[in-house]
């Protein structure tokens, strides 16, 4: 059995290169009828949520953006106000 090695999926390199290939392949599949999930983990803070979700996330994981702050609630607020925006 042939094992097939790849590139670790590195989150935090897509947000912050800006890399548009898993945000083409859940257009992609969304478009054809399958709708897919895509969940970004690191480096997802209140200033880049919304461009994160505008470029087709829809699922985040900002652990340090939150408990990093000092008012919780504030920083959660701020956040879902830039994903609706």
């Amino acid at each position: 059995m042939a094992v097939e090695r790849r590139q670790p999926y590195n989150p935090r390199y897509v947000v912050e290169s800006r890399h548009d290939r898993p945000f083409t392949a859940s257009r992609k599949h969304n478009a054809l009828g399958h709708p897919m999930r895509l969940e970004i983990d690191g480096g997802v803070k209140a200033e880049n949520i919304g461009d994160i979700a505008r470029a087709g996330a829809d699922t985040f994981v900002a652990g340090s953006a939150i408990f990093g702050s000092s008012d919780y609630a504030a920083t959660n607020r701020a956040m879902r106000e830039r994903i609706a925006r």
